[in-house]
């Protein structure tokens, strides 16, 4: 009698498994075609349109078709880069043994928080605009010329990071810097790509 029950017991918290392992999730909602059609146009305005399309497509629904909210969302994105690349930059020169190159190393860590920083205003300026606010700061074409200026402060900073390395040796670690160096400097340039078509 006990094994009956318990054999029952098994079946029913199978059962119950299976209804819930089966029943299907709720999709996110799908972003309409206009929207993904504007994010594909947008971006072959860019020097590289395919990471654009794929870093900006989760986003498709949110942007919608607003340039605003496109530019600000490359923009954060690049921030994210940015960041996290600075990071790992920092804690490779804490681990090199080598004085010149844990240098040049953390030079480049250093003009990327400038970049950081270009970026950062950047992203909040577009966010601004995007949300119709701050009107009385001036035109919005003023407005977008201080955004091109601080995205392509930043892509030179990006660019003085590299150039910083030559000369060093070229040992794994300077070869994976200068790969990540030039991943972001390929977002930055998407990023400042957009800003360039808001305005005529």
């Amino acid at each position: 009698m006990a094994s009956s029950k318990l054999l029952l017991l098994l079946l029913l918290i199978t059962i119950s498994t299976i209804t819930v392992t089966s029943t299907p999730t709720q999709s996110a909602k799908k972003p309409s075609k206009s929207a993904t059609d504007f994010i594909l146009k947008s971006c072959n305005a860019t020097g590289y349109p395919n990471l654009c399309i794929s870093s900006l497509s989760p986003s498709a629904t949110a942007i919608n078709s607003n340039p605003f909210l496109l530019a600000g969302a490359a923009a954060s994105i690049t921030l994210s880069r940015l960041r996290s690349t600075g990071s790992r930059i920092s804690a490779l020169a804490n681990t090199t043994s080598a004085r010149r190159e844990s240098a040049a190393l953390r030079d480049c860590a250093d003009t990327l928080g400038d970049a950081v920083d270009q970026t950062r205003k950047s992203a909040k300026e577009l966010g601004k605009m995007a949300a119709g606010k701050g009107a009385g700061s001036g035109s919005i074409a003023w407005r977008v010329s201080g955004v091109q200026t601080w995205m392509s402060a930043a892509l030179t900073n990006e660019g003085t990071c590299g150039d910083g390395l030559d000369g060093v040796p070229m040992d794994s670690v300077v070869k994976k810097v200068i790969a990540m160096v030039g991943v972001v400097k390929m977002y930055s340039s998407n990023a400042l790509a957009l800003v360039n078509i808001l305005v005529p």
